[in-house]
């Protein structure tokens, strides 16, 4: 197991930005961090849980999510809406390293250099 601790993650500028340690949630096993804004409210929130596989289910399941404020121009302190990115994983016990290895190199070039991916987020696009 990791050690639960502050994360330095690139934004687009590319800038690290720190997100710190902020909760653990034992009863849902959802671990969050905060990138702080100038309010709470202006708080980007990054949270992951992992279910290891169980009696009732042979998969592990991971889910992340990053939560993206967007404050008002004029009443700073005032959260209008928020943009949210979720990325979910199955992973069956019976999986290979190499297998597990090969989905998050697959997903994270996807996601760091796919054309059709940049221009959905960036610019609304299709696929087609």
């Amino acid at each position: 197991m990791t050690a639960f601790s502050n994360l330095a993650i690139n934004d687009s500028v590319p800038t690290s930005r720190i997100f710190a340690v902020s909760n653990i949630d034992y009863a849902s096993g959802v671990a969050t961090w905060l990138y702080a804004g100038a309010s709470y409210d202006a708080s980007t929130i990054l949270s992951m849980s992992v279910k290891p596989p169980s009696a009732k289910s042979t998969r592990t399941r991971i889910r992340v999510r990053l939560q993206v404020p967007i404050m008002d121009p004029v009443f700073t302190t005032k959260k209008i809406d928020e943009l949210i990115g979720e990325v979910t994983f199955s992973i069956p016990k019976t999986s290979t390293a190499l297998q597990r290895a090969d989905l998050k190199a697959f997903l994270g070039n996807f996601f760091g250099g796919s054309y059709p991916l940049q221009n959905a987020v960036i610019s609304s696009e299709g696929v087609y």
